[in-house]
This record gives structure tokens, C-alpha cells and sequence, in this order.
């Protein structure tokens, strides 16, 4: 009576081990947007473009560096115009997308690939640690993997039915909303037209040979008048160029095996589910290429569909158009954790068909076993990118109309975000700061060196603020470019910006900025790299050599507040 049940037993074990995927994903995203950790410098740099411009302004060049799909924008200044200018409101579009990620990647890759592989997929989108951090930034990346799995999964349903008119105009108009909400889809259109290409139904059907050219004609169009309207601007930024130069996939540059390398840590290791597989990332690679052929095996349009925009971006990389960084290939996660899940799929087929199904349940619960370290780490002890927001309210209130405040250059987008009052912000002292904080300007937070400082550097760098003088740093002149020196095993952290000193008379500048308006005492703030910048040692010995005495300290992480004393003839 009871016989039948096993069989149909065994058939719902990939949907159970899907719904727990599901719900131990969302739950872990709610743990780490719960965190409300402070913004990090590009996050706040970013939500100053946000929160200071109208929805007309968001359609032009940014300040601060900073580029981001327009709709993204729109999107995020409507969350702060109803929610507030704060963290949670700020985050909360990335949220609602890692959210949704993890479900619609089961569906996608269950259309693609089946169940087996959907239900792989899903734990390993899940667990994925690259996805879970980018679900609660205020930057576009978490976004990105969400459009990313929407497209793929319009061009799937066109797939199906390549006849229906219907789809193809979901998928046209899905493929145009998405270059609007992200960036890298681009690759993934490009990806569907590849599969498109390759695919005989579409070929032989006139109907979708119309659709396939108007498609591709719009979003070309689109894409266009994006990169020529917003988007040109930061491609041709001789700083953001500089900075990325030394990830481009050049075949021409001596490190180039180095550059490949990192092009694999972040492309195909960084989704796994530690973040990292340091030393595997050509087992990875290797396990990439394994899982699209066997995709390719069963179904050759999913196998393009999953791998070309991978692809496409590669080449961008190696032409000099886009940078190799693991959150700009976050867009493309959700297709590697598919090609990763077609291999493993594959491997569980292999064993005797009653089998499957326990054999698909120790595989996921290997995985999960897999994660479990580092996601434990990650919740005992969370990621703040030591950015102290309760020491710039200490600092801000204690300094509050009396004493000065000076603010490191790569600190001032921090304290210029966390000490407006955005219920009724000064919009002259918003408009300084995009201005001396942009590259070229005074005080932008990654500015090269210049040799040795000159005094008329810091002319614009001083401003009143609610009665309190505010001194804004001029940069150390150590710049921090992506490069290959990051691998190199025998550098700290300190030693990747370049020269390894502040500019010669860099501290002796600022310290006798600072002894011009301390009328006895002053603030010192500094945050996001200023130990590691060199900074905080330069700035502290010379005060210490001018005889200014600390007499408080508020530290969190390496955020930190000096109150200094100076003497009466410094």
C-alpha cells in the first residue's frame, strides 16, 4: 500500500533541498541588511550623488567618480524621498533584488538545465558570500546578478515558444529596462543574441528572425545613447582610467599571466562559496569550462546563453573597456553558479537512477558544510570596512560650534554624508565639497603624488559649518591603483599604494593648517584607510614633534577622533 511513496519520495527531494536553499539564502541576506553597518567611502560617495540631486540631475555625469544605470538612480532617490537618507533606505533596492535572486535562479536554471542542476544552483546561489555582501550596499553590483537572471529568463521563455509574439516583445522591453537598471547587461544581451544565433528554432521561424533583429537594433540603440550620455564620461575619466589600467586583459603587459590570474579570482572564485579559493582559481576555471560543455551537451542554446556574457565581458577586459574586479563580474554570478551546478549535476547523473536523489542531498549538504565556516565567521564577526559612523557623531558633537575639525581627504566624503543634516541640508557646503573632492580637485581621497606639497594646495580647503571651522586635508599624495601587486604575497595592505611615503612636507602642511585655527584645541577625523594611507602616523608623530598634546581619543576599528592641544606658540 505504502510501496509507491519511495519513488515519489525520491522525485520531491531536489524541490525540498530548493525550498531550504531558498529560505536559508533570504535568511541570510535579512542577517547581514539587519547589520545596518555604516556606508564605506564609495557607498557614501555614491549616496551623495543620490541624495543631494533631482531625478533630472541623475541622468548626467555624477560627482564623486561615480557612475551607475540611471534607472538604479531614479529608483534610489525615490527610496530616499520616501524613506529617509539613511542606510536602510539606501539599501534597500540591493536588498529586495539578493532577495528575489535566489528563487528566480532555480527557475532559470531548472529551464535550462533541470532540476538536478536548478536545485544545485540554488544552494549554491544561497550560499554564495559574494552575492550575500552585495545584497546590503548602496552600490549597483547587487542589482546587477537580478537583471542579469531576469533577461536569461525572458530569452528562455523565448526559447520555448521562438513563434510567440508575446515573449518577444517581453523580452525586448525586459532586455531595454535591464541596460537602464545595469550596467553589464549589455553582456548578457549579448549572450541571449549569441544563443539566439545558434539556436535552429529561431532560425527557421521568420516571425523570430524579425523579432531576433528588432531586438538586437534597440538594444544596440539604447545602449548607445546610455554610454554616449553618462557613461562616456567615466570610460574616458583619465583618472578612472588610470586607476583600472592595470587589470585590463592586455596580452601585451609583463604581467599579463599576473592580470589573468586575478581576472579568474574575480570571475570565476570569488562566487564560490567562501568568496575566495585562494590558489584554486585555475581549478575553477577549469571547473567553469567542465560545467558549460556539459550544459552544451544537453542543451546548446542554454550553454551560450550561460557562458557568452562571460565571454563578451572578457574580451571588453582585454580591449581596455572594462575592469577586472570581482563586484563588476557580480552581473555574472548567477550564470557561473549554473555552469558550476551543470558539472556537479552531471557527476550526480552519473550514479543509478534510485540513487539520484540521495546522491543530490550529500552533495548539497557538502556544500552547505562548505560554507558553514566562513559564513559563521562572517556573522560572529561582521564586516564594517572600519568605518567608525558612531565616532563622526562623537567627534561632530563634541566639535559642534567650537572647536575645528580636520578631516582627512579620504575621509571627507564620510563626514561631509554622516554630519548633514539632510532634514534640511546646506546645499552651498554640499556643492563645495562635490567639487574639491572630484578628481583634479584639492582634496579628492586617491589623488597622485605631486613630489613635494605646496602651501596654495589647500587655499579652498577651509569652510565654516554651523558656526564650527571645518579644514579639509589635502591628499598624502599615496595612490591607490588595481593592479597585480594585490597577489603579491610579500606586500601588506600598506604597501599597495604607490609611493610608499606621504609627499615630502605633507604633515608639516597640515599640522601647521591646523595650529592656524586651533585656538588651543582641535579635532582630528580620519577613516577608510587613514593608518593604512600613512596618514594617521605622519600627522601624529608631527603633532607629537610640535609639542601638541592628545588628550582624547575615540577610535572604532581604524576610524578615528584626536583631540589635540597645541601650544600657545605652535
Amino acid at each position: 500500500m505504502h510501496a509507491p511513496s519511495a519513488p515519489n519520495d525520491r522525485r520531491n527531494i531536489p524541490s525540498l533541498i530548493a525550498a531550504i536553499a531558498i529560505v536559508v539564502g533570504i535568511a541570510l541576506r535579512v542577517v547581514e541588511f539587519a547589520r545596518n553597518r555604516p556606508l564605506w567611502l564609495d557607498e557614501a560617495m555614491l549616496s551623495l550623488n543620490i541624495a543631494t540631486r533631482s531625478f533630472v540631475d541623475l541622468a548626467r555625469p555624477l560627482d564623486y567618480d561615480q557612475s551607475a544605470p540611471v534607472a538604479y538612480l531614479w529608483i534610489e532617490r525615490l527610496a530616499v524621498n520616501l524613506g529617509g537618507v539613511n542606510e536602510i533606505a539606501l539599501r534597500a533596492l540591493p536588498f529586495l533584488a539578493g532577495l528575489a535572486l535566489v528563487p528566480l535562479v532555480w527557475l532559470v536554471a531548472r529551464r535550462l538545465a533541470g532540476a538536478t542542476t536548478a536545485t544545485l544552483a540554488a544552494v549554491l546561489a544561497a550560499l554564495s558570500l559574494s552575492l550575500i555582501t552585495f545584497s546590503a550596499e548602496a552600490k549597483q553590483y547587487g542589482v546587477d546578478p537580478l537583471a542579469t537572471v531576469l533577461i536569461v529568463w525572458l530569452a528562455s521563455r523565448v526559447a520555448r515558444a521562438p513563434g510567440d509574439r508575446r515573449r518577444w516583445t517581453q523580452l525586448v522591453a525586459g532586455g531595454v529596462a535591464g541596460l537602464l537598471l545595469s550596467q553589464p547587461a549589455i553582456f548578457t544581451l549579448g549572450g541571449v543574441a549569441c544563443a539566439m544565433a545558434v539556436d535552429p528554432a529561431v532560425g527557421r521561424n521568420a516571425t523570430a528572425r524579425r523579432y531576433a533583429l528588432v531586438a538586437a537594433t534597440l538594444w544596440g540603440l539604447t545602449f548607445a545613447v546610455l554610454y554616449l550620455a553618462l557613461y562616456s564620461a567615466t570610460a574616458h575619466n583619465a583618472y578612472m582610467r588610470g586607476f583600472w589600467e592595470g587589470t585590463f586583459l592586455d596580452p601585451r603587459a609583463p604581467d599579463f599571466a599576473l592580470r589573468a590570474r586575478m581576472f579568474a579570482i574575480a570571475a570565476l572564485s570569488s562566487p564560490t562559496l567562501a568568496g575566495q579559493t585562494a590558489g584554486c582559481e585555475w581549478a575553477m576555471a577549469i571547473a567553469w569550462v567542465a560545467g558549460v560543455w556539459a550544459l552544451w551537451r544537453r542543451r546548446r542554446g542554454a550553454a551560450v546563453m550561460v557562458a557568452a556574457p562571460l565571454v563578451l565581458a572578457t574580451l571588453a577586459c582585454a580591449v581596455g573597456r572594462y575592469a577586472v574586479m570581482d563586484r563588476l563580474f557580480l552581473f555574472a554570478v548567477p550564470l557561473t553558479l549554473i555552469a558550476y551546478a551543470s558539472l556537479l549535476a552531471w557527476a550526480v547523473e552519473l550514479f543509478p537512477a534510485r540513487t539520484v536523489a540521495m546522491t543530490l542531498a550529500v552533495v548539497c549538504a557538502a556544500l552547505a558544510c562548505a560554507a558553514v565556516p566562513t559564513l559563521v565567521r562572517r556573522i560572529a564577526h561582521p564586516v564594517f570596512y572600519a568605518v567608525g559612523k558612531e565616532v563622526i557623531a562623537q567627534v561632530d558633537a563634541m566639535s559642534y560650534k567650537h572647536e575645528p575639525v580636520y578631516i582627512a581627504a579620504r575621509s571627507f566624503p564620510l563626514w561631509v554624508f554622516y554630519t548633514t543634516d539632510w532634514s534640511a541640508p546646506e546645499e552651498g557646503r554640499l556643492r563645495w565639497a562635490a567639487t574639491i573632492a572630484r578628481a583634479g580637485g584639492p582634496a579628492h581621497n586617491n589623488a597622485p603624488s605631486r613630489g613635494r606639497v605646496r602651501p596654495e594646495e589647500a587655499r579652498d580647503l577651509t569652510r565654516q559649518y554651523y558656526g564650527r571651522m571645518e579644514l579639509v586635508g589635502t591628499p598624502t599624495g599615496r595612490q591607490y591603483r588595481t593592479s597585480t601587486r594585490t597577489l603579491n604575497p610579500s606586500l601588506m595592505p600598506a604597501q599597495y599604494a604607490l609611493p610608499i611615503e606621504p609627499d615630502t612636507g605633507w604633515a608639516e602642511l597640515e599640522v601647521s593648517r591646523m595650529a592656524s585655527v586651533a585656538h588651543n584645541r582641535l579635532w582630528v577625523f580620519g577613516s577608510h584607510m587613514f593608518a593604512l594611507d600613512g596618514a594617521e602616523p605622519a600627522l601624529v608623530g608631527e603633532m607629537q614633534r610640535r609639542g601638541v598634546r592628545l588628550i582624547m581619543e575615540r577610535r572604532q576599528g581604524t576610524t578615528v577622533g584626536y583631540e589635540g592641544e597645541f601650544p600657545d606658540e605652535p
